[in-house]
């Protein structure tokens, strides 16, 4: 009965969003958040890794996923080219059970240089839900002639 119910209302719902668009509303993303899609069985949502280049150079960041929490089902490591002082986003679907941080290589006119991620890895539940950005920050830190880069992790939930 609860899943015919679901049904009933996701229908409901889809034939709105089909409507709605045409006024301005997105009745799906505005309404309805991904737990409650997730509730009625449909998409289980994403997650974002915002990477995000806070140095003076261009970068490219390096991260890790994976469907389960050891890393070992449907793992990839993933690339992606960051201008100086962007951001750029990269969508994953749900379901995600391990995120982390690997390194990033910044190039400049001169020189490059690596950076390598010492925390630990974000993990579904304990950490991050489907909904939440995790974000992957590279910074630069400048003491005199002496610049020194971190690479951070920190999970914003959606």
């Amino acid at each position: 009965m609860m899943r015919e119910l679901s049904r009933v209302f996701l229908s409901a719902v889809l034939v709105l969003s089909a409507v709605f668009p045409l006024a301005g509303c997105t009745v799906v993303t505005d309404v309805l958040s991904s737990d409650v899609l997730m509730g009625l069985g449909t998409s289980s949502g994403v997650v974002i890794v915002a990477f995000n280049n806070e140095t003076d150079a261009d970068a490219v960041m390096s991260a890790f996923e994976s469907a389960d929490v050891l890393g070992t089902q449907d793992a990839r490591t993933f690339s992606v080219e960051v201008d100086a002082n962007e951001v750029v986003n990269e969508v994953l679907e749900c379901p995600v059970g391990l995120i982390q941080a690997v390194g990033a290589t910044l190039t400049t006119d001169s020189a490059s240089a690596s950076v390598e991620y010492a925390g630990l890895p974000a993990t579904v539940n304990d950490s991050f839900s489907c909904g939440d950005v995790i974000e992957i920050r590279l910074s630069q830190r400048q003491s005199g002639d002496a610049v020194t880069y971190a690479l951070t992790m920190r999970v914003i939930p959606g």
